[in-house]
């Protein structure tokens, strides 16, 4: 994908534009003449997005379409602080800061890829961009993303925002880690 192409996806990404991931290709498509946008943070109808963060209805994943469109409002609802972008090869992902709160001392840079299989119960990968990790954290991968499931817990129902918040509880023990030396 060339630089001009990748720049022309970015932008339909931004103007609230859906896309769909299949094959490891990206797809943009006009919303759904259903979906009208609202500040910038378009929610599709007929799809009821719950409080909860973990309830979602389960033909919500039927059309990853939808659900990706339905997870970006979620998502900025929840972690205003995150976006959705595209590689430069045109891979989605999933961008923003966590921290400082209550419970995390430092703001964390944080990047979510979704792999192509996302939404069928493949979970995505997560980075810490800055600051900079202790090299041989406990429950971190060789490539750097991080351990977040061991137990098969991520599922097709499973969504952005609970994988965030899973990163978030990894960096609360991380940053325990640090001060203690006590891996979890």
């Amino acid at each position: 994908m060339d630089p001009k192409q990748l720049e022309e996806l970015r932008k339909k990404l931004r103007e609230g534009q859906i896309f769909d991931v299949r094959e490891g290709h990206v797809y943009l498509q006009s919303a759904p003449a259903s979906v009208k946008p609202e500040k910038n943070t378009p929610e599709p109808q007929g799809v009821e997005v719950k409080n909860h963060r973990w309830a979602m209805a389960f033909e919500w994943n039927a059309d990853l379409e939808k659900r990706i469109f339905t997870e970006k409002a979620v998502l900025s609802r929840e972690y205003p602080l995150f976006g959705i972008d595209l590689h430069d090869d045109g891979t989605p992902y999933v961008h923003g800061f966590i921290g400082p709160t209550a419970t995390l001392k430092q703001r964390y840079h944080v990047m979510v890829t979704l792999p192509p299989a996302y939404g069928t119960g493949v979970m995505p990968r997560a980075y810490v961009i800055s600051p900079d990790l202790i090299p041989n954290a406990p429950h971190q991968y060789i490539d750097g993303h991080l351990c977040l499931d061991e137990g098969g817990a991520f599922t097709a129902r499973s969504t952005l925002v609970t994988f965030l918040a899973w990163v978030s509880v990894w960096l609360v023990l991380y940053e325990a880690w640090v001060e203690t030396g006590i891996p979890w």
